[in-house]
Parts: C-alpha cells; sequence; structure tokens
C-alpha cells in the first residue's frame, strides 16, 4: 500500500519525539543511577549516617546448634540504595538504545509492525514496573511507613525492580522487527516514490491550468 509523503513526514515527526523524549530520560535515569549508586557505597562504607549493628541468628535445628552473623546495619543500608541504582542503570540502557525510533516503518510488515508496538508499549510497562519497584524499595526498606520493615524487606522489592528492568530491556529491543527483505525493501521504495511523483504531478497540472 503506497503512502504519501506527507504520511511518512508526519510519522517521522512521530517517531523523532519519541527519540528526543527516550533519549532524554535514558540520561535522566543514568544520572539518577549515579546519585543512588554514591549514596550506596557511602551509607555502605559507614562514611555517612549512623553505624549500628545487626545481628542475625543462624542455626542448626537437627543438631540444636546456634550462632549468630554480627553485620554493620551500614551494609545493608547501602544494598537498598545500590540495588535500585542497578535498576535505574538496566533502565537507562533501555531507553538508550532507541535507534528503531529513527529506522523507517516503510518496509516493515503489518504483523511485524504489530508485534513491535505491542512489545514497546508492554516494555513502557515494565520499565514505570521498574521505577515504582524501586522506589518502593527504598522506602520500605528505611521504613519509611513505619510498619516494622527492614532493610531485608526492601532488599525484596529492589529484586524485583531489578528483574522487572531486564524485561524493560529485553521488550524494548523492538528493532528485529523493522527488518525486511530485498524485495520488500525495494518495493516499499518504488511505492514512496511513485506516490510522491503523482502528487508532484498532480499539483503541477493544477499551476498550468491556473496559469
Amino acid at each position: 500500500m503506497a503512502h504519501s509523503d506527507a504520511t511518512y513526514a508526519r510519522d517521522g515527526d512521530a517517531r523523532d519525539g519519541m527519540f528526543q523524549s527516550e533519549h532524554f530520560l535514558a540520561w535522566g535515569m543514568a544520572l539518577a543511577a549515579i546519585v543512588l549508586g554514591v549514596l550506596g557505597l557511602l551509607r555502605g562504607f559507614g562514611i555517612i549516617g549512623d553505624d549500628e549493628t545487626v545481628t542475625s541468628g543462624i542455626g542448626d535445628a537437627a543438631n540444636g546448634s546456634v550462632g549468630a552473623i554480627s553485620e554493620t546495619g551500614s551494609l545493608w543500608d547501602g544494598a537498598v540504595w545500590l540495588l535500585p541504582a542497578i535498576s535505574a542503570a538496566l533502565l537507562s540502557f533501555a531507553l538508550h538504545r532507541n535507534d528503531h525510533h529513527r529506522s523507517s516503518r516503510a518496509a516493515t510488515s503489518d504483523a511485524d509492525e504489530g508485534m513491535g508496538s505491542t512489545e514497546h508499549a508492554m516494555a513502557w510497562v515494565m520499565a514505570l514496573g521498574t521505577i515504582g519497584l524501586g522506589a518502593l524499595a527504598i522506602l520500605v526498606g528505611f521504613d519509611v511507613f513505619d510498619r516494622g520493615n527492614t532493610q531485608s524487606d526492601g532488599i525484596l522489592w529492589a529484586l524485583a525492580s531489578i528483574g522487572t528492568g531486564v524485561l524493560t530491556n529485553t521488550l524494548h529491543s523492538v528493532r528485529h522487527h523493522q527488518y525486511a527483505t530485498d524485495e520488500d525493501y525495494i518495493l516499499s521504495v518504488v511505492e514512496r516514490r511513485a506516490a510522491g511523483a503523482s502528487t508532484r504531478g498532480t499539483i503541477g497540472e493544477r499551476g498550468t491550468i491556473e496559469r
């Protein structure tokens, strides 16, 4: 099916807008990852914040032996900051791999275009989930809701955030849906140029009549 130059121009403007938006957000996620990572390292090494000891009981129920592992609370606080930093870095990577918005869809089949659009929409859902889970990890890990949560609770949410971040990268890799065979590509170029020539011919005829 032939497309006019105006249709291609509108489609190109929309794709360029999406490209710029994702590129801007990629930088935002990169900065967030850096900030969270720095906070995690500073807190993890006890450079900032209070240093307290957290004791976890371990034991062998069969033998009745019980022991304990003592770690500084700053270590787990650092993990609560660092794991969401990884999630933010994953989002930055996914959003920065957006060259599919600058590739023409002229030679893409309807099935591939539909699948690509679906995967792209699902990628955005996963991205929002990653941000939400990462924020929840920090809030829960530091017991902001005052529900008696510990750092380990926040770490569980953070791991879930990393999982959705990986899925975001998987679903956002839609470039393979834009490849076409040589025959399809040649046909699309011919159709586009024919449509453009037809439009210019019509305008030229109208100009001749008016003169």
